[in-house]
Order: structure tokens, then sequence, then C-alpha cells
């Protein structure tokens, strides 16, 4: 099963946690600590990966294009809409065994597990075209959302905060590419 490090509704930046001391926390303090517990759930995951020099897995960093310009012209809401609209589609696409995770209040973490940089490609321009052809209801009309990414595969001994890093200059890239763009890095 996949582990869901995903908000439950929306985009509050929250997670749903096993522990309720953890929970508490994130009821008291919040969204520092739900990022914290992100990074955590994903720096667990890069571990236990990188146990077996045999596992290949890309992590790739995705963010909606004009979330702005959409906050702009519908308000604050229909932008935390579209996140989690993205959300939803990123957990329904992926396999049981890749990870999806909030990464800051833009950008999605995906980990792709058993999966070659090709692979990775492949599955993220399916994922984009998935995205575009699943409108967004605004109560304001269909809204067409894209995203960009930035692909990066693991290498054997990388701490999790560098390849972070190289998935971040990679979706830099993509996007001042324009919009829908992926870039390998």
């Amino acid at each position: 099963m996949r582990r869901r490090i995903l908000p439950e509704a929306g985009f509050s930046g929250r997670t749903p946690c096993c522990s309720a001391v953890a929970e508490e926390l994130i009821e008291s303090d919040s969204e520092l600590l739900a990022q914290f517990l992100h990074r955590f759930a994903m720096e667990a995951d890069h571990r236990a990966q990188a146990e077996n020099p045999a596992n290949e897995y890309v992590v790739a960093l995705v963010e909606l294009d004009g979330i702005q310009d959409l906050r702009d012209r519908l308000g604050h809401s229909a932008g935390e809409e579209a996140l989690a609209h993205l959300a939803r589609v990123l957990e329904r696409a992926l396999r049981p065994t890749d990870v999806v995770s909030a990464v800051d209040g833009l950008a999605f973490g995906l980990l792709l597990t058993a999966t070659s940089l090709e692979q990775a490609l492949t599955a993220v321009t399916r994922l984009q075209q998935d995205f575009a052809q699943a409108p967004l209801d605004t109560g304001h009309g269909q809204e067409a959302l894209t995203f960009s990414a930035g692909l990066v595969q693991w290498r054997t001994d990388e701490a999790l905060g560098d390849l972070l890093s190289r998935a971040s200059r990679a979706l830099g890239l993509a996007r001042r590419g324009g919009v829908a763009k992926v870039v390998v890095g």
C-alpha cells in the first residue's frame, strides 16, 4: 500500500500521522512541522531504498503551473483547490510502491521506486496528460491546469538533500522553459 503523506482534504500542509503526539504537535503548530514530517517520511523512504544498492529510483519535483495567476483571478481558495486536485490526480495515478509527499506549499515530491529515468519520464509525461484532461471545476467554470517537473535518478550513497537539490534545479529549468515542461537533471 502506498505511503500517503498528503493532506486528506484541501491542501492545508497538514498530514495524517500514525503518532498521536505528532498529530497533537501538528494541531498546535502546523505548517513548519508538517513540512518537517513530510521531509522525514521522504528521508525514511530514501534510506530504505538506499539500503539495497540494486534499487533504482527517481525523485520528481512537481509544481503546478500558473498558480499565482489562478489565485489572482479566482482567489486563494481556488489555488488551494487546484493544489489538492493535483495531489489527488498524482496519488490515483501512481503505483502502490511509489511515494507522494507535499514538499512545500506549492510542490510535491514523488519517489518512483524500481524505476529508471526513462520509465520515470514516460510516467510523468503520462501524468501530465492525465492532469491536463481533468480540468478543475472552480465554481466559475472549468479551469485547465498543467504542471512542470524536474526528474533526477538517485546516485549510490547520495543524501536526500543532494538529491532534492538536483531535482529542484531541474524543476527550475522546467519552469523557465514554459508550462507543462519536464526536465531531467
